[in-house]
């Protein structure tokens, strides 16, 4: 039940947010910004012959699931000590 609850709020506060972004109108991107992502794949395309780009992203990713896993148990232990009478 206190689950619940919980999802229901954070639920709410994300279509608040969502609902607020919406009143926002379309953004516009910067004029420079194809260039500079040319010259990005510039870089990528000569990076990716000396090191597959795609393991480089793998091993992001698999960090990041890592640290993600770690922040997640952290947050639960500590949300588990909130309760009264838990050691």
């Amino acid at each position: 039940m206190i689950v619940t609850l919980f999802l229901w709020i954070v639920i709410a506060l994300v279509n608040a947010i969502v609902a607020g972004l919406s009143l926002l109108g379309t953004p516009t991107l910067p004029s420079g910004l194809v260039g500079a992502l040319g010259a990005a794949a510039a870089y990528y395309t000569m990076l990716d012959t000396l090191v597959p780009m795609t393991t480089v992203w793998a091993i992001v990713a698999f960090d990041l699931t890592i640290e993600s896993a770690w922040w997640t148990y952290m947050l639960v232990r500590w949300g588990y000590q909130k309760i009264p009478g838990m050691n």
